[in-house]
């Protein structure tokens, strides 16, 4: 890895580029506004950045006693290098020092790459939505993870 990687809070100005990378590398990114909401009380964000070049981000909701990861991108020329996990870990150790010991997730279950990091950091299966993401022939089911942190 880079000695220039660096991960740090979303900032307002980063939404642009949070949106970009989301629609280039996901099937159905959020709008822009979507991001923007993400700034209100109650939701995280983090960046990872190489030098100063954004190529991926994290976002969470603190709920009660537990955080739920709502979206997680790295861009395609830095995947399969590590950056999602030390973009995790990094997570983890926030949600720690915030109190918080779970965090949940809800993953396409066609989204096989996602769901095989998911269950390398330790997350297990806790239950299935039905029909919760639209998909090009309908709509698809997501798997429903989780996390204790000790």
């Amino acid at each position: 890895m880079s000695s220039k990687i660096h991960i740090r809070l979303l900032e307002a100005d980063d939404i642009p580029i949070v949106a970009a990378l989301a629609k280039k590398n996901m099937i159905y990114p959020w709008s822009e506004q979507v991001f923007q909401d993400c700034m209100k009380a109650d939701y995280h964000a983090w960046v990872i950045c190489d030098a100063d070049e954004v190529f991926g981000f994290v976002i969470v909701l603190n709920q009660l006693n537990e955080c739920q990861l709502l979206n997680v991108c790295i861009d395609q020329q830095y995947q399969r290098a590590g950056y999602a996990r030390q973009l995790l870990h990094y997570l983890f150790d926030e949600i720690r020092s915030q109190g918080l010991h779970r965090i949940s997730l809800e993953v396409r279950r066609s989204n096989s790459a996602a769901i095989a990091l998911y269950y390398a950091m330790g997350f297990i299966d806790v239950g299935l939505r039905k029909n919760y993401y639209p998909a090009d022939l309908g709509r698809e089911d997501a798997l429903i993870m989780m996390l204790e942190l000790s």
